[in-house]
């Protein structure tokens, strides 16, 4: 009987209160049976612990005194294993359970607890104290006649007290929260931990954003990649995410949208295109689609002026010229980063190329062109010079010879410092580097302008008669008396004598000035310098009789 006893007591004590997750060293005969399969706890969280018995006698009661930090965690419940029964109050620390027998592994029961939400702790213990175990006397048979239908009294029983190790909880904080968020060195607008969600915006010259966000707890930690750091912003909306984690784990997203605002151009248009080293022409930045011809090239250059110096632009197309048409691409990007698409056709030709005029006129001259006469003479005409036009066309199509005037004959100032001896110089210049020039020259005319002479001739004559006025106002004025005199002898105009004797001429001579015939014929040159013409130049009365008092008096 004390051998029964003795191994009793042995078994009792192998016996052991597993209290899952803590994973201990089981003593002989005692399992694990983590409830939950979890090792640790987080502030809020419910765990479950279960307490197995494993025995090779048969058990009929289980007693203990539970030991926890009830500022730690609150018990939520007690359940009953399979075959255990016990009336037990979650707000009394000793567990009795009793059973109509067991052996071998048997769940007790389930006690599980919540952990408070504002612990702040790391570790708890909980312990089972006073544990005491009763089982019957191994010879006694158990049949289906002989089980008692009632548990056997614990105080017929053998029964023992086990002393268990303690089970240490560790609690993790579950703290997945920020404290502060801040962008470039300022809080966010309104932050709360518990608003998960931001929006700001920034001027358009902000282009970094610099994220500094401190966790609530000290535990927590960020998402590798999700943490302070500095993001690059691109202009419009930029998504940035702060990932907070838990000590054990759990995750928590913040998001901020930060607005770039963009006052960068949309101007995508070009200035020019040069082919080679050749601008085309009449271009126009609204026209996507130009056609331009070289001769025999083997690669070709394409560049190109934007309108906005902040607009970029690339070249796409063969790298090698085939004879006939090649398609470019320019694609234009402006600083906001829209694409615009100019497209230049180049036509590589072989064939030879004409530098002759088809035709050429010059305003105000008549000249007889001969496309193989290339010089040409005009008579040098000051005003005709100065609004001088030159229409000519080519014998080529345009696309293949440029033509230049010099001087420029749209140049105002050029054209009025042009003089006799001066040329005027067309030059054609094919796509092929070769060209022609015809030369206009302009000769002196050395022909007497006809209308100069008759303003001359006008001008000398209004010059003498102002003379003679002047010269007879000074003689009246000299010789007060004359008016008297001239009385005097038209009173005695019958008597030649006394004419005679006041002047001391003679009658003959009087009558023979008064008898003289004024010129009624005066020489006219014409435009030519060898000829010229008589024309009569009627004179009045009025004249004639100024000329013959002139004359009378002299």
């Amino acid at each position: 009987m004390k051998n029964r006893i003795k191994g009793l007591l042995v078994l009792i004590g192998l016996s052991l209160l597993v209290l899952s997750p803590v994973d201990v060293s089981a003593a002989q005969n005692t399992s694990l049976l983590p409830a939950s399969g979890k090792n640790v706890a987080s502030p809020g969280d419910e765990i479950s612990y279960v307490i197995t018995l494993s025995s090779t006698d048969t058990i009929i009661s289980y007693r203990a005194s539970l030991e926890y930090d009830s500022s730690i965690l609150r018990l939520v419940s007690i359940s009953n294993g399979s075959g255990w029964s016990g009336q037990n109050s979650i707000s009394s620390r000793d567990l009795s359970f009793t059973t109509n027998g067991v052996s071998g592994q048997s769940n007790v029961a389930t006690l599980k607890f919540k952990v408070a939400t504002n612990t702040s702790k790391k570790s708890t213990i909980i312990r089972l104290n006073g544990v005491n175990v009763c089982a019957k006397e191994s010879n006694t048979p158990t049949t289906p006649e002989t089980t008692p239908t009632t548990p056997t009294d614990p105080a017929t029983a053998a029964c023992s007290n086990i002393t268990t190790s303690p089970k240490t909880l560790n609690i993790q904080s579950s703290d997945n929260q920020l404290s502060a968020l801040k962008v470039n060195g300022k809080s966010v607008s309104n932050f709360s931990k518990n608003n998960y969600e931001y929006a700001m915006s920034v001027e358009s010259s902000v282009e970094k954003a610099v994220i500094k966000a401190t966790t609530n707890d000290s535990s927590a930690s960020f998402v590798d990649g999700f943490g302070n750091r500095t993001v690059d912003l691109e202009y419009g909306e930029n998504k940035i995410e702060v990932r907070v984690k838990s000590e054990r784990g759990d995750q928590q997203v913040y998001t901020i949208r930060i607005n770039r605002e963009d006052d960068r151009t949309t101007e995508n248009h070009l200035e020019e295109i040069v082919i080679g080293d050749k601008k085309i022409e009449k271009f126009d930045k609204d026209t996507l689609s130009y056609y331009v011809k070289v001769y025999k090239q083997d690669k070709i250059t394409i560049t190109a002026l934007t309108v906005d110096e902040k607009a970029t632009y690339k070249v796409d197309g063969p790298t090698t010229l085939k004879i006939g048409e090649n398609e470019f691409k320019i694609t234009v990007t402006s600083e906001a980063g829209e694409d615009l698409i100019y497209t230049v056709t180049v036509d590589n030709i072989d064939s030879e190329i004409s530098k002759k005029l088809k035709s050429l006129s010059i305003s105000g001259y008549d000249i007889e062109f001969d496309k193989n006469n290339q010089r040409y003479e005009i008579l040098y005409n000051k005003d005709l010079i100065k609004k001088l036009k030159i229409y000519f066309t080519t014998e080529a199509k345009s696309d293949e010879v440029t033509v230049t005037v010099t001087p420029d004959l749209d140049d105002k100032e050029a054209l009025a410092k042009l003089k006799a001896g001066d040329e005027i110089v067309i030059t054609i210049e094919g796509i092929d580097g070769e060209k022609e020039e015809y030369v206009i020259v302009l000769k002196k005319d050395k022909r007497i302008n006809f209308f100069f002479v008759v303003e001359l001739i006008i001008l000398i004559g209004l010059i003498a008669a102002i003379t003679v006025v002047v010269i007879k106002r000074k003689k009246d004025k000299n010789n007060p008396t004359k008016k008297e005199k001239t009385k005097k002898e038209n009173d005695n105009d019958d008597d030649d004598s006394v004419v005679i004797a006041k002047h001391g001429k003679t009658a003959s001579s009087r009558v023979e000035r008064y008898d003289e015939e004024k010129p009624k014929k005066k020489k006219r040159f014409s435009i030519y310098e060898d000829e010229y013409e008589e024309v009569e130049i009627e004179v009045d009365d009025e004249d004639e009789e100024e000329i013959g008092q002139t004359k009378e008096y002299k």
